[in-house]
């Protein structure tokens, strides 16, 4: 086998072997109208606004992670809207039924002369507490919005070291 060829399966392998820890994740929630903390206009065009929003959400589908089932979810976003564009920005701080906290930061951006009541956008895990400490992974999301609020969409996928695997609990 010459060295391009060796080369080649060892980095199919790695790659294999990247995505073996990787495990598939989907939910789906609903959440409210969020509550708005500070709104401001900038004043540099008409419409444009900047906001400062907290919701909590009710799970229709939880997350199921590491042999647990998410309760709670809630988030803390910045907003930007103008006459032809919106942005979010946010955190989501979510709790498991053992206590295990999961954090996720979630981002999207889009033209409003597209579809503005349906959002497309991203996520990535940033930390987590128990079995999610150095929990991994991304996705993205849907969300169907209305002045009530909407539901959301999540798929993707994570990797965490289930402690219960662990060969030194």
């Amino acid at each position: 086998m010459g060295v391009r060829n060796a080369s080649l399966v060892a980095l199919v392998m790695l790659f294999a072997s990247a995505l073996a820890g990787q495990t598939q994740i989907a939910g789906k929630m609903h959440c409210p109208k969020p509550q708005a903390l500070a709104h401001v206009e900038p004043g540099d065009e008409a419409g444009h606004t900047m906001r400062l929003e907290k919701s909590t959400c009710t799970w229709l589908i939880p997350f199921e992670m590491v042999g647990e089932r998410a309760t709670e979810v809630s988030f803390v976003a910045f907003s930007e809207e103008s006459d032809t564009r919106a942005a979010t920005n946010g955190t989501i701080s979510g709790n498991m039924a053992n206590g295990d906290k999961f954090y996720i930061s979630f981002h999207w951006a889009a033209l409003k002369a597209n579809d503005p009541e349906h959002t497309k956008g991203y996520w990535e895990f940033t930390g987590g507490t128990g079995k999610l400490k150095g929990i991994t992974g991304k996705g993205t999301y849907t969300a169907n919005e209305n002045e009530n609020g909407g539901e959301v969409n999540m798929e993707g996928e994570y990797s965490a070291l289930d402690k219960t695997d662990s060969p030194t609990q």
